[in-house]
């Protein structure tokens, strides 16, 4: 079991205003996660909210985002949304740049979801 994953919650408090924001994206905000080498994005792609601890202009321009991150009521040093396009893949996998050891949690928020996806934490399908 990974012990440095667990369900907080089933429904994440500012959901609907996450979800405003996101209807509010154009194609052009988003931009390929890694666009090259061994671990090309393949269909991943995000828009940076925080970026070491600052607001990115994605945040500016949209600072309804702010009442989303200010429900964490602690310094955050990155946020983003990701996108999967269709048949992209996520393999699974452990984050290790959120951890307690390096003084950082990481949080997962499924915001909107294809009902074919199963998102597992600890090989757990989460609600």
């Amino acid at each position: 079991m990974n012990s440095g994953s667990f369900l907080v919650m089933d429904r994440f408090p500012q959901l609907d205003a996450a979800r405003e924001v996101l209807s509010e994206v154009s194609e052009a905000d988003w931009v390929p996660t890694i666009p090259d080498g061994p671990y090309q994005s393949n269909g991943w792609r995000v828009i940076k909210i925080f970026e070491q601890g600052k607001p990115t202009a994605f945040t500016e321009k949209h600072p309804e985002i702010k009442r989303v991150i200010g429900y964490f009521e602690c310094p955050i040093v990155k946020a983003m949304f990701y996108s999967m396009l269709p048949g992209a893949e996520l393999h699974p996998h452990r984050d290790s740049s959120g951890t307690l050891e390096l003084g950082l949690l990481r949080f997962h928020v499924p915001i909107e979801t294809n009902p074919d996806v199963t998102f597992m934490v600890s090989k757990k399908p989460c609600p």
